[in-house]
């Protein structure tokens, strides 16, 4: 009579019913043997697999996290991984799904804090982190898994002056000097266009190597300050020079620095044409003098028998 009837149900395609006969019969390992060809187990003949023996569970188990992979049930797969005492498979299974967040828990609560697992999860999900723009999260994962020098670079890369400006004291206190004086100077330069003179010489003030760029500011800051008070920048360019008729003082939306710089320009070339036009006049004055030689006295005639002419 069992027979027929899970004749019947293989045919109907009820295997659930088939495993349910098995288990009635007493044929447990026959019925989980079903269940993992047909993906129709389930937590109730997972409890029951032990019956059968460890073995038996063991392979039912894994059968088991398989299909509820193929259902995307990843953390559920992870926790029967744990139950057959696979741990390194069941983190595995969570980095390699990007559950990053569950699996360094699970490392944490399992394993020593100084096991490298860790450091690597950290590290690729801090790679993925960053590809996805979530910079200040990264720079936390580099800063759990010790790359500093990482985490630095991250930092920086939301351009803004407060986040460069912490990363190069985060590469200053990891001993980055390098990255730390390149930071700076980016910070400080970013500043400098924003007109904030004393922030940029705090910014450069931390780095003892700076001090040389610290004079340069303080130089820019004197001649936009004397560009400003001279109104230099309202003269507007000829129309003929340098061989452009396009070039415009800057606009207001340039920023004073740019008109410094333009203004310094300006003055420089007065400079230069006045200095030409005055070397031009000392040689005419020059060539003057070589023609006319200038009268120092009256002449005095000498007759032809002086004898100094003999």
């Amino acid at each position: 009579m069992f027979e027929a009837e899970e004749e019947g149900h293989v045919e109907a395609g009820h295997y659930d019913s088939v495993v349910y006969l098995r288990l009635w019969t007493g044929d447990l390992e026959g019925a989980l043997q079903l269940a993992t060809e047909k993906g129709e187990l389930n937590d109730h003949l997972l409890s029951i697999a032990p019956m059968a023996g460890f073995e038996v569970w063991s392979r039912a188990v894994e059968a088991f996290v398989k299909q509820l992979c193929l259902q995307e049930q990843y953390l559920k797969a992870a926790s029967h991984l744990l139950s057959v005492n696979k741990l390194y498979e069941a983190v595995d299974l969570l980095r390699s799904h990007k559950f990053y967040r569950e699996a360094i828990a699970l490392v944490k609560a399992r394993l020593p804090a100084d096991d490298p697992v860790l450091k690597e999860l950290y590290t690729c999900w801090a790679a993925v982190l960053e590809k996805d723009g979530h910079f200040s999260a990264a720079a936390k994962c580099y800063l759990a898994a010790g790359a500093n020098f990482d985490a630095a670079k991250v930092i920086a890369r939301k351009n803004d002056i407060s986040s460069l400006k912490a990363a190069a004291s985060l590469a200053r206190i990891s001993g980055e000097l390098a990255l730390a004086q390149s930071l700076a100077l980016r910070c400080a330069k970013d500043l400098a266009a924003a007109l904030d003179w004393v922030g940029a010489q705090e910014v450069l003030s931390s780095q003892d190597n700076l001090m040389v760029h610290r004079l340069h500011l303080c130089v820019a800051e004197l001649l936009a300050a004397m560009l400003a008070d001279s109104q230099t920048l309202r003269f507007q360019p000829p129309v003929g020079e340098s061989g452009s008729a396009s070039r415009q003082h800057p606009g207001p939306s340039e920023g004073r620095v740019g008109a410094a710089v333009w203004g310094f320009t300006k003055v420089r070339k007065t400079l230069q044409r006045r200095s030409s036009s005055a070397g031009a006049e000392v040689c005419g004055e020059s060539n003057a003098h070589r023609q006319h030689p200038p009268n120092t006295g009256p002449v005095v005639f000498i007759p032809p028998s002086d004898p100094l002419l003999c």
